[in-house]
């Protein structure tokens, strides 16, 4: 997920001239004494809204101007000083520039050419002026002669003075050592007739003296794009039954949250106003889904007196306190400073394999299809322990304990977290959900059978969740059935190439697709299983050895590649899981010479192994004058023979044979 606010951008001029070289005089660098004010000073906070107009580059030439919105935050500290926060309305970086107030409390005093912003990687500052609209260029140009600004006090009232559609309150570039070109250029945006009234948002704050405790919050967060995991830091404090929460979002990470506590439950009232961010209001908006849509509510955490608060609503940060008109929201927010644990598991566990088949939903659909997966279960004394239940963390561990035929696993239980390779990370939980309202339950219990080792349960849905307080899964099983699987020899199924590159060495790769059953459509264990490729050079057929010069990854040679079998690390990859059942390896070699590439499945079921046929991808014409291929093409397959004890025998074996399902006599 990305949030919905960003940075501005330059404006079009700027990055217009960027792409020229431009010829420079004196190198020059940004001044030391440079004062760019980034945190909200000490003093009385007050926040306006903000009207009057706006100028920018592209609507110079229109007739209606564009109304300022949003709000303007002021401080007034010690010795009549005053800190105005992004003083024109479209540069809201959160920035502070210092002023005076009259001795008489009516004027505010702006001191010009004030830093607003840096741009390290251009070296380039922006600074605060008064500009001129010129009619022969066409343009704002700076009054260079103009030291100050005022604005005048009136009651609640505070108006920008000596301004006007022709003369305006903006920003210039100042770069300090490329880009000379663009010193004293107008950015582009700046005000006129400004005019700046109370805002009606009223800050929490705490009492002089509270005494706060710092906790990780941990949230999944929403963003308009995809969830994310948030984990930030919060001040918490209690004042008899008043609890204060600071640090919920980090657009205003200094924003206060007043709550009530009554028992164990601590409420909070939706809609409060914590702050600004980028020239907006921010409020905290709570939410529960009501017959199938939003609905504003006060939201709630359960403390469960060992101090760890949790919450099931969803919180909005929004710009509007009685809308959805969010920036992200969050669903199962926990605070505190306990860190998720994995299983602890014994040594020495000796697993099964095991095939658990249930139902869930396929995406975008509401009926329950199908499915099975392999797991690896062990147990110890009176616990059972599962591997595998997580496809994103497939090492993870859940705990369960049996009394009789009952087996039960205390929930949630943590099974690891994992990077999408994008900067993400997830956590993962094995969780249990009521099927019909879809609330997590603290525990899961299934019929256990201690003569087979079978285990199901059909009235309780179970599901691996990125959040451990809400329904956020990512897989569900729906009347999962555990059994042991029959480990015996098998015939995979042949594979298919899907996809395949040859045009050099260093871009050469071959894509296949591995079904992960037998020849006859049964199940078998994809840990016994695996994918073995075939050269054919003028007719020379030989394994396709995967050496440790060429893969830098492996530690040793492989010619048998192990279904699950992948590289990749931070360094790069060869093998790669493209999906269950397909893999994309990079071959590190010449393809050119290549006349045929083919890949064969390879199974050890039962402790013997079967090979499917060859699959063969033609690549280029032999060169040489006989053409007659020693070997199968994807229209005429060699097939293993094996006699009738189900061995796999030599070309020359004598006797009865079976090979692709007819037996014939070989002498």
């Amino acid at each position: 997920m990305k949030t919905t606010m960003r940075r501005p951008v330059l404006m079009l001029l700027f990055l217009m001239v960027a792409l020229m070289s431009l010829a420079q005089d004196k190198p020059q660098k940004a001044p030391d004494d440079m004062v760019i004010i980034t945190e909200q000073p000490e003093g009385q906070l007050k926040i306006y809204n903000r009207s009057g107009y706006i100028v920018k580059d592209d609507n110079l030439n229109t007739s209606t101007p564009t109304a300022q919105t949003g709000v303007m935050s002021i401080v007034f500290a010690e010795d009549n000083v005053v800190y105005i926060e992004d003083p024109v309305s479209e540069h809201a970086y959160n920035r502070w520039v210092k002023g005076t107030l009259s001795a008489d409390g009516t004027t505010i005093t702006l001191q010009l050419g004030q830093y607003l912003d840096y741009i390290q990687s251009f070296d380039m500052a922006l600074t605060l002026n008064v500009l001129d609209y010129d009619e022969a260029q066409g343009t704002f140009i700076p009054d260079e002669e103009a030291k100050e600004i005022t604005y005048t006090v009136d009651g609640d009232q505070i108006i920008l003075n000596g301004t006007s559609r022709q003369r305006i309150l903006g920003t210039v570039y100042r770069p300090f050592r490329d880009f000379m070109d663009l010193d004293g250029k107008w950015t582009g945006t700046g005000d006129y007739e400004s005019v700046y009234t109370p805002f009606d948002g009223v800050l929490s704050t705490p009492p002089p003296g509270l005494e706060t405790t710092t906790l990780k919050m941990t949230t999944s967060m929403y963003g308009g794009v995809e969830w994310e995991q948030l984990t930030t830091d919060v001040n918490i404090g209690e004042d008899g039954n008043d609890v204060y929460l600071q640090g919920i979002t980090t657009y205003v990470s200094k924003g206060w949250l007043k709550g009530t506590r009554n028992g164990n439950t601590v409420t909070f009232p939706s809609g409060q106003f914590i702050g600004t961010y980028n020239g907006a209001p921010f409020y905290v908006v709570g939410a529960r889904i009501i017959d199938g849509n939003y609905t504003i509510c006060d939201f709630t955490f359960e403390d469960d007196g060992q101090g760890t608060l949790t919450s099931k609503d969803y919180i909005f940060i929004t710009t509007e306190k009685d809308q959805f008109v969010y920036v992200v929201y969050y669903l199962g927010v926990t605070i505190s400073n306990a860190e998720d644990a994995l299983v602890d598991v014994p040594e020495g566990l000796e697993p099964a394999t095991y095939i658990v088949n249930y139902q869930y939903h396929p995406q975008g659909s509401n009926s329950l299809a199908r499915a099975n997966k392999f797991i690896k279960v062990a147990r110890h004394d009176n616990s059972l322990y599962i591997k595998g239940l997580g496809a994103q963390t497939p090492d993870g561990w859940v705990k369960g304990d049996i009394d009789g035929d009952r087996l039960t696993f205390d929930l949630p239980q943590y099974l690891g977290t994992y990077d999408d390779g994008y900067g993400l990370v997830y956590p993962f939980y094995f969780i249990a959900f009521d099927t019909v309202t879809g609330e997590l339950l603290p525990e899961a219990t299934l019929h256990y059978d201690d003569a087979t080792g079978t285990f199901d349960e059909a009235s309780t849905g179970l599901g691996i969740s990125i959040n451990k307080t809400s329904f956020l899964t990512a897989q569900e099983y729906y009347n999962p059935i555990f059994t042991k699987f029959n480990d015996v020899p098998a015939v995979p199924s042949r594979p298919v190439i899907t996809d395949f590159n040859g045009e050099d060495e260093k871009s050469a790769y071959i894509t296949v697709n591995i079904n992960g059953r037998s020849l006859n459509g049964g199940l078998i264990d994809p840990e016994q299983l695996g994918y073995q490729f075939y050269t054919d050079i003028e007719q020379d057929v030989q394994p396709f050895v995967l050496t440790t010069d060429r893969f830098e990854r492996l530690t040793e040679d492989m010619t048998v590649i192990p279904y699950l079998f992948i590289d990749n690390d931070e360094q790069g990859y060869d093998i790669v899981y493209l999906d269950e059942h397909t893999r994309k390896v990079y071959l590190n070699t010449d393809p050119t010479v290549i006349n045929r590439i083919g890949v064969q499945t390879v199974y050890t079921g039962g402790g013997e192994e079967r090979r499917s046929d060859i699959v063969w991808k033609e690549l280029k014409d032999y060169t040489g004058i006989d053409t007659t291929l020693s070997v199968a093409t994807e229209s005429q397959p060699v097939h293993p023979a094996y006699n009738l004890q189900g061995q796999r025998v030599a070309p020359g074996y004598k006797g009865i044979v079976v090979a692709n399902g007819r037996k014939t006599v070989k002498k």
